[in-house]
């Protein structure tokens, strides 16, 4: 069986960077996925409380999966399914869903290491996600959230979350007044950044990044510098 063949069955995409350049069906629809009613992304600043974010009082939230819960303390084990759960009642609110729809497809926590290399799924070890589209790699996908237990500058340096969108004529404009200003850039950003706008968000603990799934949301994590950066994708 050849592997591009079964590339195209899993819906992975090899060329990373190629991405942004895939055709793509009308509207937002990816490759067998399915539209949702509404697209938009969403900063909650606060979504979770000091208490509740806490790896001292959850340690266990640290590496945090329900395929491994007989170590676990109930106590964690319930905090992570709160957690979960007010994901799903912010996507029904914020995209006027029956919350019975809702159907939360994986959630665990996310180690990135700086100086490291993924090895195997999206759960493994590394120091930076490349640039994709959820429904893209899963098609059972139509609304993402990350929830970040570790902020940057205290934990780790690096390691942006960024929404990677097609510049539009005011953004090229705005390129042109201010290309003085712009730093040295190596030729792999300057090949990243051509004809893309990246809005970039700076984690904190506590916070959450909720979005529409689809090709109109492509993100990537920037490369970790020092440090260990915890999430939770869900």
């Amino acid at each position: 069986e050849d592997t591009e063949g079964s590339a195209r069955r899993m819906n992975y995409i090899f060329d990373d960077s190629a991405h942004k350049d895939l055709p793509l069906s009308p509207g937002r629809r990816c490759e067998d996925g399915t539209c949702c009613d509404a697209c938009s992304r969403n900063i909650f600043p606060t979504f979770l409380l000091e208490n509740e974010s806490n790896m001292q009082t959850f340690p266990e939230l640290a590496s945090f999966t329900y395929n491994e819960l007989q170590t676990c303390s109930s106590a964690t084990i319930l905090q992570f399914t709160r957690m979960v759960e007010r994901v799903r009642r912010t996507m029904a609110h914020e995209y006027g869903l029956d919350l019975s729809t809702i159907l939360p497809l994986q959630a665990y926590s996310r180690k990135y290491v700086a100086g490291t290399t993924q090895q195997g799924g999206g759960g493994g070890e590394g120091d930076f996600v490349t640039l994709h589209t959820d429904e893209a790699t899963h098609s059972g996908y139509h609304y993402s959230c990350v929830i970040y237990l570790s902020t940057q500058g205290e934990d780790f340096e690096g390691g942006d979350f960024v929404f990677n969108d097609p510049k539009d004529d005011d953004d090229e404009e705005s390129d042109e007044t201010n290309e003085n200003e712009l730093p040295i850039l190596s030729l792999e950003d300057e090949i990243r950044r051509t004809g893309r706008k990246l809005t970039p968000f700076h984690p904190t603990r506590g916070a959450a990044v909720i979005f529409s799934s689809g090709w109109e949301n492509m993100h990537e994590v920037e490369k970790i510098t020092s440090g260990v950066r915890y999430a939770v994708p869900c």
